[in-house]
């Protein structure tokens, strides 16, 4: 009996830590994203994040420090927006064919815009798993791109489920709006890590990456 109520009081600490902390994190994505204007913050914010998660989930010690966070966040700054940089560009050129598809009074081949819709998959996919790949795996800004593709195609149920998770997750935001300031982002990265770990650790990359 002794035993048991030890156990519970242990997974009662255990879970009540990683609630403190993922409201941590989120903070500290808030704050640094804003300290770095946004537009230089968000990445090296969300790499941070990113990291964090990935220590919670392969050695679960579900802490996060602001020494911690701070570390990895200059650690990654340059490297990580070098790689935001070229997914900020890849989307403005999608939006700004999206815009051109949309005002378009022309009658345009159907072939145009299934290929718009195509690329467009192929940039969410390769986004997805580029960055749980980055933190996991290192290797040059190119190859870490196309592996992010490769995976996303042949993992394709994780890619549908971790859009799927994103919808939903911020669905839900939308009608609980405190969860954005204490939870929303920090849950995200959690499940984005978690089921990139899956997807990246099941995968073989010596079959595609020596070609």
């Amino acid at each position: 009996m002794k035993v048991n109520q030890y156990t519970k009081k242990t997974r009662l600490d255990i879970t009540l830590t990683l609630i403190v902390n993922l409201c941590k994190l989120n903070l500290l994505w808030i704050t640094f994203t804003l300290l770095g204007a946004i537009i230089a913050g968000i990445y090296p914010a969300t790499t941070a994040a990113l990291m964090v998660s990935r220590k919670w989930l392969l050695t679960k010690d579900y802490t996060v420090s602001v020494k911690e966070y701070f570390s990895l966040f200059k650690e990654e700054f340059v490297s990580a927006n070098k790689s935001g940089i070229l997914f900020t560009i890849a989307g403005l050129i999608l939006f700004l064919n999206y815009n051109l598809l949309a005002s378009s009074t022309l009658i345009l081949p159907i072939i145009v815009p299934i290929a718009f819709y195509i690329l467009l998959f192929s940039f969410i996919t390769t986004l997805i798993w580029f960055f749980p790949l980055y933190v996991h795996r290192e290797n040059s800004l190119l190859k870490q791109v196309r592996n992010a593709f490769i995976i996303g195609v042949l993992k394709i149920p994780i890619t549908i489920i971790q859009m799927l998770s994103l919808f939903m997750l911020l669905y839900i935001s939308l009608a609980l709006p405190t969860m954005f300031l204490f939870f929303t982002f920090s849950i995200v990265v959690v499940f984005w890590m978690k089921w990139g770990l899956k997807g990246i650790l099941s995968t073989k990359f010596k079959s595609f990456e020596n070609k």
